[in-house]
């Protein structure tokens, strides 16, 4: 063990690291310097580093190399024997995290890095000897208080300040219905009949409660939407997205199905996915008794209603069988992994935050391994799924992941469009309804779902 604590060496790398990389001049130089290094046999000592998430500590034998022999830095430099570790450590900043990889310098690896470096990375010393810790800023936290305008923060304001805290889940279901219990109650359209179905689950599972919002005198052959409602995989219900339903059977003209899909971790994966395709199954299997054209059946969802439209258009899609016409999937949740730069970057407990999301996950997976259709990222195959549009704000953590799925579906040859919108938190466009941006949000989106419902896409 070495004489410097851990918690001295971290604090220290984080201190002298978080600034931009420093210059470094005379990489010939470095490379010579190094090369009695490089050959040398790499020596062992102990450290450790604590998941932050379940507290697991895990031992690693790893010195580094000394700050004399520092080059300009790439990851794409080094030969990475295995990867010891990466994860974040509570001593370093919230967004900082290190990566543990054995590294043997070369002198044709050092001329590279001159070219190569990244603004995002340098070397620290803990130890003398001949491998690296990697150092990694990833996007800094949102301050959302001052990064957003004034009508947003003040939305922002409002709101508890553990309103999205999920460490104790039960009381964050309890305050939320406090919360959404306080809204003014809109007046439904009056031309729309709201009406309840029970569907048969599939492979055993339970019914699923389905709730059905029907023009009055809709013509036979209609569209319909499968709306599937958000909340992380653990909170809310159907009954929440009442009033956004029944307005939109009445400004499209179309039969609106709503899932009351059951939550984790009550149920975990893949029960979710199960109960949304059993009731999109049920739609498009009953289309003539329900008035609907099953060729234009467009499903959609927001947040965690969002990945699990994803999902059951993929499950859709496997099954051969029915397939949705479009998706709509507004900031949805995709991505297991919680890597991306966006993920680190969004904290604040009164918006979904960093935090939320991995204890949501942890419940949704219920320690299996995620599948396509629970984390549809983690599809290497989107072919031959419906259009799509996905829409997300600035300030959402899932702002990185929704960008890349879109281009992974444009590159499948998906036809995605995407639309992102400056300075808007999660679910900001239903907080902020008198603000320009949230008005032009839900105008596109409406405008996409007319196209889709009308098999324009």
């Amino acid at each position: 063990m070495c004489s410097i604590s851990v918690c001295q060496q971290l604090r220290r790398i984080s201190d002298r690291t978080r600034g931009a990389v420093a210059a470094h001049a005379g990489c010939a130089a470095a490379a010579a310097s190094t090369a009695a290094v490089a050959s040398a046999a790499l020596p062992d000592a102990t450290d450790w580093i604590t998941s932050p998430v379940d507290g697991s500590t895990t031992s690693i034998r790893s010195p580094v190399v000394p700050a004399r022999h520092w080059p300009p830095i790439s990851k794409s430099v080094f030969t990475v024997s295995p990867k010891i570790r990466c994860n974040e450590h509570p001593f370093l900043h919230p967004n900082e995290r290190l990566t543990l990889r054995r590294f043997r310098a070369s002198a044709a690896g050092l001329s590279r890095c001159a070219t190569e470096r990244s603004a995002l990375s340098s070397i620290a010393e803990l130890h003398d000897g001949p491998y690296v810790v990697e150092h990694r800023t990833m996007s800094n936290p949102i301050n959302l208080e001052t990064a957003l305008d004034e009508m947003h923060a003040a939305v922002l304001s409002a709101l508890p300040p553990s309103l999205m805290d999920l460490t104790d889940l039960a009381a964050c279901r309890a305050q939320l219905d406090i919360v959404l219990g306080t809204r003014p109650e809109l007046p439904m359209p009056a031309n729309v009949t709201i009406s309840e179905v029970l569907v048969p689950g599939i492979d055993g599972d339970p019914d699923v409660r389905v709730k059905l919002y029907a023009p009055n005198g809709v013509p036979a052959g209609s569209p319909a939407l499968l709306w599937i409602h958000g909340g992380g995989m653990v909170l809310l219900t159907a009954d929440n997205d009442d009033f956004q339903c029944a307005s939109r059977a009445a400004s499209h003209n179309c039969l609106v199905a709503s899932v009351d899909y059951r939550l984790a971790p009550e149920t975990p994966a893949p029960g979710l996915v199960n109960d949304c395709y059993a009731a999109f199954h049920h739609v498009a299997s009953n289309a003539n008794s329900l008035g609907i054209d099953a060729g234009r059946i467009v499903i959609g969802g927001a947040s965690a209603g969002g990945g699990l439209a994803a999902g059951t258009a993929l499950f859709a899609r496997d099954q051969g069988g029915p397939q949705p016409s479009a998706q709509l999937l507004v900031f949805p949740m995709l991505d297991h992994s919680n890597t991306t730069d966006s993920s680190y970057a969004i904290v604040d407990t009164r918006v979904w935050n960093r935090s939320a999301n991995l204890l949501a996950w942890e419940h949704y997976l219920g320690g299996q391994e995620p599948t396509i259709y629970s984390s549809p990222s983690t599809c290497e195959d989107l072919s031959g799924l419906p259009p799509a549009h996905i829409n997300v704000g600035t300030m959402d953590m899932f702002h990185d992941e929704n960008i890349a799925y879109a281009t992974a579906l444009n590159r499948a040859g998906v036809s995605c469009e995407l639309h992102v919108y400056p300075g808007a938190f999660h679910a900001s466009q239903n907080f902020v309804t008198d603000h320009p941006m949230s008005q032009r949000w839900v105008a596109d989106e409406e405008a996409f779902l007319a196209r889709a419902l009308a098999g324009e896409v």
